[in-house]
């Protein structure tokens, strides 16, 4: 836990420009076909695929988030290939499966709906972090590349014949598995019938430590509605996210905030827990269709509700300090009355490292081999959110990415293996930043063939605000503020002992020195 506590002092509470370092080192682990991280449920477990293999049906694609505590599993893994999510050594410390949540969920879908093919997809090599709560952003820093991973995968997996076939897509994405699940959406070439987002991260316990998802920068490139031709998509949120139908260009979009209070505690299992449930919610669902809510809003078995705005509550009484287990799928609507307006202005910047830009930078081109690195300094205002950018591989090659660090942490990567000639969208997280100066630095790794050249052109840079932002927000319930307090109480007491350690440390080799 010290690591990312550690993070704290040394990152997100950096108030001067840094060199960040870990920009000019960083290379790319070498990449695998993104079907190898596909998985096909046999009602067991999940299998390897094939080129092809799905030709029909109702494909419904699951997408684990975060995994703190696995770390150590995925290092320890010597392959093939990357350590897959449902493989057996997916463990952590407390010999806890990885991917336990989601194999109910498969279970429970292909019991429900005869057409069903569910596909597991892992990204846990990227996703596996030390147990911290504040070292969640090493997994946002790799959403975007495998959400391309994604939508690669699927397009080896479908047959040509899928789509003209009848073949529909339902995905489904936990924490940071729903931007990967998201950023897949937009990728494909066509957009898929549903996406559900489970605790999507969004509120200030994600922004704390630089781990917000930004959907609402995804969302609106997705064609949303509740017709044919358009894209379902509906969020249940527990402990890190927020409503997304509050955004203006996202009101069809259906919310659901769910109340975890079955977990008592704020300790670091709680708030996993808490942060798990809108899986096994959902699972719950999908057991008891007749209830008529999660899986039974889906154009795939059911129909979605026709409310104008949908924001729902869990209703569920509470029995003498417990809850009615029985109760678990009752939903409340829940007025709305509050709307999110941002402010979008330029990002303006003045340059330290790399090609010449203007104060406000639009076309910015790297390249490996050549000039590969560009590092400018910003200054956040307390109510910036996110900066967005666009980035576009005008001369694309194998093996390298486009890497984006904010002072000395990595926050974004993307590769032309698999974001294709069109470019992306990106939006990162600076909500966690202190305000004042800092520094935004994009590199590109070299291509694994020394006689090939990658080079990628950045534009567009803005920033998202929200003024107003310290008032709070409706969708806020008391016990995620409460959970909230105890993660910045992680925080406050990990840096106190980070300091002190570091005094002890400084004594010792100082009293070394002297003798």
């Amino acid at each position: 836990m010290l690591v990312g506590l550690a993070f704290l002092a040394t990152g997100c509470g950096t108030t001067a420009p840094s060199p960040a370092p870990g920009a000019a080192a960083f290379r790319p682990a070498p990449e695998v076909p993104p079907i190898e991280r596909l998985g096909r449920w046999d009602r067991t477990t999940f299998e390897a695929v094939t080129p092809g293999s799905v030709r029909n049906g109702h494909l419904y694609v699951l997408v684990h988030g975060w995994a703190p505590g696995y770390l150590a599993a995925v290092q320890a893994y010597r392959g093939p290939g990357p350590l897959l999510a449902w493989s057996p050594q997916a463990v952590n410390a407390q010999d806890q499966p990885m991917y336990s949540d989601f194999n109910p969920l498969a279970a429970a879908i292909t019991r429900a709906d005869p057409a069903a093919i569910v596909l597991g997809f892992s990204w846990l090599d990227d996703a596996a972090t030390a147990r911290s709560p504040l070292v969640a952003w090493k997994s946002e820093a790799r959403t975007d590349l495998n959400g391309q991973r994604l939508a690669a995968a699927l397009g080896q997996v479908l047959a040509p014949t899928f789509t003209t076939g009848g073949g529909r897509i339902h995905l489904i994405g936990h924490s940071h598995g729903a931007k990967v699940a998201t950023v897949a959406a937009i990728a494909l070439d066509h957009p898929p019938e549903q996406l559900t987002l489970l605790d999507s991260p969004e509120n200030d316990i994600a922004k704390l430590p630089g781990a917000a998802n930004h959907l609402e920068g995804y969302l609106p490139l997705l064609p949303i509605g509740r017709v044919p031709g358009q894209t379902f998509v509906d969020s249940y949120f527990s402990l890190t996210g927020e409503r997304y139908g509050g955004f203006a260009a996202l009101e069809n979009v259906v919310d659901v905030q769910l109340d975890p209070v079955q977990f008592k505690h704020l300790d670091v299992d709680d708030l996993i827990a808490r942060h798990e449930y809108p899986v096994d919610w959902y699972t719950a669902s999908v057991r008891d269709l007749a209830a008529g809510v999660g899986l039974a809003w889906s154009p795939l078995v059911g129909m979605p509700p026709t409310c104008l705005a949908c924001f729902f509550r869990q209703a569920w009484a509470r029995l003498g300090g417990g809850v009615d287990r029985a109760a678990e799928l009752q939903l409340r609507p829940v007025a709305v009355t509050r709307t999110r307006h941002q402010i979008a202005r330029h990002l303006e910047v003045a340059p330290l490292r790399g090609p010449s830009a203007s104060r406000r930078p639009d076309g910015v081109v790297l390249g490996a081999p050549g000039t590969r690195l560009w590092q400018v300094s910003f200054d956040r205002a307390p109510d910036d959110l996110a900066i967005e950018f666009d980035d576009r591989f005008i001369s694309p090659a194998a093996g390298a990415q486009l890497a984006v660090w904010l002072d000395d942490r990595h926050v974004f990567t993307t590769a032309p293996t698999w974001s294709g000639a069109t470019g992306d969208h990106a939006v990162i997280d600076v909500g966690g930043l202190d305000s004042g100066p800092h520094t935004l630095t994009a590199v590109v790794t070299p291509p694994t063939k020394p006689e090939s050249r990658a080079e990628v052109v950045l534009g567009g840079f803005t920033v998202t605000s929200q003024p107003g932002i310290a008032a709070p927000d409706d969708s806020l319930s008391i016990e995620a503020t409460l959970a909230l307090l105890a993660f910045a109480l992680f925080a406050i007491i990990g840096l106190l002992l980070w300091v002190l350690r570091r005094g002890e440390r400084r004594a010792e080799e100082g009293a070394s020195a002297g003798g």
